[in-house]
């Protein structure tokens, strides 16, 4: 392990080039926890051979919630096992263990920074703690999301992750709230997410406040992130000036309007491909009584979560899997393979025309799991028609952009930020499969092995014992 403050040469490796995609064998110089173009010759550094690896930027992970699980514990609104785990109970553990729990397998899945679009007010702290941390992904947070419907079930006590916003003024005081200083009280956000979830007979209603909350977020300087699945959501979103939308559109084709909107305004869209597929495989577990499969391609995912994973079959009471007979799973499994299908061909008509998209997960939600889904997700983008260099543009340098830290994140170039992923496979040639070869990461200029990351995880296993028996 390399140590923070020690510069290092990385000589010898296939460095990606993310503006030609090709593959230089030249040298990375790091100092000070920065990419550097040369380094000072009168101080000591350390060398690293990274003959026959491929180094790419660290992934950016452009859509997470450290406010969920990545089971149905965290998410009791899908499935209700409260009884088992009282959800308030979850929250304090998310809080309290989160990040040894999932730091390490983001880092030792090469994702060094993601944005957690919307959940709980301690994820601000979060965010602080992970400035020049190695031990921590760059981490950028909206707080509270605000909802156009009122959804109590994630509230569980006076902290809430869901603001109800049911008129213009309430979304214009909730704006205040989340973007206003603390020192006066606020929560100093500078991204608001909104939650457009379209109501039977109140859609104008709805874009109304919409537009009030994008309009005071942009009045006090910060930026607007909309969750928005169906096209005229979307579209609304646009008109009100959004900036990053945190979907793909899954129920028709964008069209020629849409694209140029985007095109016209810099918005940024994140498709997060596979996130229903998660919801999917959960119905899957109710209906045969098998625990799932996890998608752990280098054993980074914690013990409480392989855990609570093997135990959902036994969990489930009998009534809920009697609802889920074979014909309601398998309509279940045609409407997320439809919704793939549209989501994915409206990613590759944005890609073609020039808006930039961004990588995200939706991580926390049902078996959407923390760190390691950003592979599947990968994987999606370029199923969908992109090039593996569009997929990985996406998942650095525009993940940098809807972060808003453009050229500090997701780039090799020097003055970027220390983080560096040494890959076994060539991710150009065989396709983003290869960043499932993790062999080395750098973060804030420190080099940890995979190995490494993989001891991490066993004594976190090890510290969060009891919880393994809860």
């Amino acid at each position: 392990m390399s140590k923070q403050g020690r510069q290092t040469e990385l000589f010898g490796g296939h460095v990606l080039n993310l503006d030609s995609g090709e593959q230089e064998e030249r040298s990375l110089f790091i100092s000070g926890g920065r990419l550097m173009s040369s380094l000072d010759d009168a101080k000591e550094w350390d060398r690293v051979d990274c003959h026959g690896l491929f180094l790419i930027p660290g992934l950016v992970d452009s859509h997470v919630h450290f406010s969920q699980t990545g089971l149905p514990d965290g998410r009791p609104d899908s499935l209700d096992l409260t009884r088992f785990y009282p959800f308030d109970q979850v929250v304090h553990e998310l809080q309290t263990t989160g990040p040894q729990r999932f730091f390490p397998t983001y880092l030792g899945s090469g994702v060094t920074s993601v944005m957690d679009v919307g959940g709980f007010p301690w994820t601000f702290d979060m965010a602080r703690a992970s400035v020049n941390n190695p031990n921590s992904p760059n981490i950028a947070v909206t707080g509270p999301l605000l909802s156009t419907i009122e959804f109590k079930r994630l509230n569980p006590g006076q902290e809430c992750s869901f603001l109800y916003v049911p008129d213009e003024d309430s979304a214009r005081a909730r704006v205040r709230y989340l973007v206003g200083s603390p020192e006066h009280g606020g929560l100093g956000s500078p991204m608001v997410k909104i939650w457009f979830i379209p109501r039977a007979g109140a859609f104008e209603q709805q874009s109304r406040v919409v537009q009030a909350a994008t309009e005071e977020a942009k009045a006090l300087g910060a930026r607007v992130c909309v969750h928005a699945t169906g096209r005229a959501e979307a579209l609304r979103a646009l008109m009100a000036g959004c900036d990053y939308l945190v979907h793909s559109v899954e129920d028709a084709p964008l069209g020629r309007d849409f694209i140029q909107r985007c095109l016209r305004q810099h918005t940024i869209l994140c498709p997060t491909l596979t996130v229903m597929e998660g919801y999917t495989r959960l119905t899957e577990v109710l209906s045969t009584g098998t625990a799932p499969v996890l998608d752990d391609p280098n054993h980074l995912v914690d013990a409480i979560t392989r855990a609570r994973a093997a135990r959902l079959p036994e969990l489930v009471d009998e009534g809920a899997r009697a609802r889920m007979t074979p014909a309601r799973l398998e309509a279940t499994q045609a409407r997320t393979a439809k919704g793939l299908r549209q989501a994915s061909q409206n990613l590759l008509a944005l890609v073609s025309a020039g808006v930039p998209v961004c990588a995200g997960t939706d991580a926390g939600n049902p078996l959407t799991l923390h760190g390691v889904s950003i592979h599947r997700e990968l994987e999606a983008m370029q199923a969908a028609g992109l090039s593996p260099l569009a997929v990985l543009r996406a998942a650095t340098r525009n993940g940098a952009l809807a972060m808003g830290r453009p050229g500090e994140l997701g780039d090799l170039r020097p003055g970027a930020a220390a983080d560096v992923v040494a890959l076994r496979a060539d991710p150009i040639q065989e396709g983003v499969r290869a960043c499932r070869q993790v062999e080395w990461v750098v973060r804030a200029g420190v080099r940890k092995t995979i190995g490494q990351y993989q001891a991490q995880v066993m004594h976190t296993d090890q510290t969060l014992r009891p919880l393994l028996l809860a």
